[in-house]
C-alpha cells in the first residue's frame, strides 16, 4: 500500500469518525432534553399525588 493511499484511507476515516461523532452527540442532546423533561413531568406529577 503506497503512503497516499494509507493517507487518503486515513482522512477518510477521520471524516467518518467526526461524522460519527456529530450524530452521537446530537443523539445524546436529543436523548438529554428528554430526560430532563421527562424528569420534569414526573416530578410534577408526584407533586401533584
Amino acid at each position: 500500500m503506497s503512503a497516499h493511499t494509507a493517507e487518503a484511507y486515513r482522512h477518510d476515516f477521520t471524516g467518518i469518525a467526526d461524522a460519527l461523532a456529530a450524530d452521537i452527540m446530537r443523539a445524546s442532546i436529543a436523548y438529554g432534553d428528554r430526560a430532563a423533561m421527562a424528569s420534569r413531568e414526573s416530578r410534577r406529577s408526584r407533586r401533584r399525588s
